[in-house]
């Protein structure tokens, strides 16, 4: 897997140290809206770095909430944080195969530095367990993501020729493993209704969880598909949107046809994409290599839809996010995730620029 695609798995992980300086800006008057009236409204902030928090200056690269309590991935080691709780580092071993949330418990894929002898936790609140649920039947590499209603642990081995092949495990009660062969590297999912969707970054699968095939008639209209395709969401009943990366955005109701909405403004991050509803207008939003996030209100004709950048208006004068939050702007979004709280989500960024919450009164909070 290519360093430059900024996958959340064991592929991606940081060193070195930054010794970054708190920014502090005295601002705040008021909150304010995109200026064409199409974005998040936010409210301008200090940014300054929380003092009891120890990922504050770490890089995150996954974030599950799960029964009230928020779970943070830095590289193959997992935090947590209950309510207004301190973050603590709660173990486990070495998380580089991910983390889902399932039935209020956090499951998560713990692999050595071999590769080998990993083994799947269940984290319930207190403490990791092996126990009460089944493992998935090879302790080999694994990668574990959610599809949004389902689990995929997708598994990379050699054959006996020495040729790698790319094995998925599919479950939706983490007690039955579904195994489905596939010729590709099988990385981001999602539902719609009762159908399943997985892609790699060529091909795109559906079905029953427990059956999914390569669809094999794609169909693009508006504009021609090129690049990789990096991350698959839904809003879960109606329509399903595919991120590229040469900044395509293409939506569908089925899968198989998809009509091109409009481009990012900066390159999509892998498998970084979610719906946030804020102030009951739907957003697709969606970590970038460059100012963290794109984010593009879901219009009721949905090939209307615009992508921004997130700015800020007070007083009716247009100010810059960046200079706002220059920590955040200046930072890789590896992934956002809509908090079960109305109008939050989080946004999960490096190098060494932890978790950023998006709370109800519109401002940033860094965790």
């Amino acid at each position: 897997m290519s360093f430059l695609k900024y996958r959340a798995s064991k592929y991606t992980s940081f060193t070195g140290f930054l010794a970054a300086a708190v920014v502090v800006l005295a601002v705040l008057l008021s909150a304010g809206c995109n200026q064409d009236g199409v974005g998040i409204y936010y409210a301008i902030s200090q940014e300054e770095k929380q003092i009891d928090s120890r990922i504050s200056e770490l890089s995150v690269q996954q974030v599950v909430e799960t029964n009230g309590t928020v779970y943070a991935r830095t590289g193959g080691e997992i935090w947590e944080k209950a309510g207004d709780d301190s973050w603590r580092s709660i173990g486990g071993g070495t998380a580089w195969g991910g983390m889902v949330d399932y039935s209020d418990d956090l499951y998560a894929y713990f692999i050595n530095d071999d590769l080998d002898n990993g083994v799947l936790k269940r984290w319930n609140g207190s403490s990791w367990s092996t126990s009460g649920f089944d493992q998935p039947p090879t302790n080999n590499d694994i990668d574990l993501f959610s599809m949004d209603g389902a689990y995929a642990l997708e598994i990379d081995q050699l054959d006996g020729d020495g040729n790698r092949i790319h094995e998925i495990r599919t479950t939706n009660d983490f007690s039955t493993y579904h195994l489905q062969a596939f010729q590709d590297d099988v990385y981001d999912g999602t539902s719609l209704g009762a159908t399943s969707f997985l892609i790699s970054s060529s091909s795109i699968y559906s079905g029953t969880f427990d059956s999914l095939n390569k669809i094999t008639t794609l169909s693009f209209s508006g504009q021609s598909v090129s690049g990789d395709y990096l991350s698959i969401t839904s809003d879960g009943t109606t329509n399903l949107f595919l991120l590229t990366s040469s900044k395509q955005i293409f939506t569908s109701t089925d899968g198989e046809n998809w009509n091109f909405v409009d481009d990012a403004i900066d390159k999509p991050v892998e498998s970084s994409a979610d719906i946030v509803t804020i102030d009951s207008n739907d957003f697709l939003i969606f970590g970038t290599e460059t100012y963290a996030y794109n984010e593009m209100r879901i219009e009721s004709t949905i090939t209307d839809s615009e992508v921004s950048r997130p700015s800020i208006t007070t007083n009716s004068t247009t100010d810059s996010f960046a200079a706002n939050y220059p920590i955040l702007s200046d930072s890789l979004g590896f992934q956002v995730y809509a908090s079960s709280v109305p109008n939050e989500f989080y946004v999960a960024t490096g190098p060494y620029s932890g978790l950023w919450k998006r709370t109800s009164t519109g401002e940033f909070q860094r965790q």
